[in-house]
């Protein structure tokens, strides 16, 4: 019996944690569109730019690893007849989000 009782209490934690990550990631989203707009409108050479998350996810560092995880988003800027894919990186701890043309263009992954 102890044994389902500590499997159904790791079940919990994982649950949590993922509330935990996803509630972080709804937080954050508008900083990451903001920080790709003003990106895009400078790439752009446009003022009406605006920008969608088309994915998100928090990254955490392996536990030997060093570095802080960071809540990561793809966002498409559109724009003036321009449209490109941006991720956007957003620290954990901090309240800024840093934004740069997606070099490869495709969905966020591990």
């Amino acid at each position: 019996m102890r044994g389902a009782s500590l499997s159904i209490l790791a079940a919990a934690l994982a649950l949590a944690a993922c509330q935990n990550s996803n509630q972080m990631l709804a937080e954050r989203q508008p900083t990451a569109i903001a920080a790709v707009v003003e990106k895009a409108k400078t790439d752009f050479g446009c003022q009406d730019v605006s920008g969608e998350v088309t994915s998100s996810m928090m990254r955490v560092p392996p536990p030997r690893a060093l570095g802080q995880p960071s809540l990561d988003y793809m966002v498409q800027a559109s724009g003036c007849g321009k449209s490109t894919q941006y991720v956007a990186v957003c620290p954990a701890e901090g309240t800024a989000c840093f934004a740069e043309a997606d070099p490869g263009g495709g969905p966020l992954g591990p």
